[in-house]
């Protein structure tokens, strides 16, 4: 029997909404390069019109997340990375966004590109890369109090454990780079790995 796979609610919304303002830009776009497949050139008519549909996705996006809607504003944020990848707030943005959505693997993903494309403020985004993995084992430890997830507490507190260490490295390796920190970050880091390392401690003795 075949299944019919649906997409998110929150997927057909944001298709809805998004289409018309790409279908505008990049119609105008193919006019003016004669779908050429010419690269977009920065300070070009084209490349302007797609940094004006970029801050317009931006824009909405950030009204989407005070609102609450965080899996709303990871589309428009997607869409804007389809206009122009990589742009530096864009993809800040966007992990900003995917972290709000426990999208949490997205988010290391993407602050982990950025503290390498971004020397001076790499200890910045490895601090957050940090935070959301150990978001990730928070999430992961609730899990494990689930009665209906017991089947899978064992591997959930394992992987909990995991996403703990991966954030105690990525707090080392941030206060070893020191990029993009001041002293306030420094100490709160300092102090949360101490917390994270406790509470290893804790789940490896089976007291949570």
């Amino acid at each position: 029997m075949t299944t019919t796979r649906l997409l998110p609610a929150w997927t057909c919304k944001c298709f809805s909404a998004n289409i018309s303002l790409l279908l505008v830009v990049l119609g105008a776009v193919l006019i003016l390069t004669g779908c050429n497949n010419t690269m977009v050139v920065p300070g070009s008519k084209e490349g302007l019109m797609y940094q004006k549909a970029v801050a317009a996705l931006n824009q909405k996006a950030q009204s989407l997340m005070t609102s609450g809607d965080s899996n709303g504003a990871v589309c428009r944020l997607e869409s804007a990375l389809d206009l122009l990848p990589e742009e530096p707030q864009t993809m800040s943005n966007l992990a900003i966004a995917y972290h709000s959505a426990e999208r949490y693997p997205q988010a290391i993903t993407l602050y982990e590109k950025m503290a390498q494309k971004q020397p001076a403020k790499a200890g910045f985004y490895l601090k957050y890369a940090g935070i959301s993995f150990e978001a990730q084992g928070d999430k992961l430890m609730s899990m494990v109090s689930d009665p209906a997830l017991s089947n899978q507490a064992k591997d959930n507190r394992k992987a909990a454990l995991d996403s703990y260490n991966q954030a105690i490295t990525r707090y080392e390796s941030a206060l070893s780079d020191r990029n993009g920190l001041n002293e306030q970050d420094a100490k709160m880091l300092d102090a949360q790995m101490k917390n994270l390392q406790t509470q290893i401690q804790r789940i490896k003795s089976g007291e949570v």
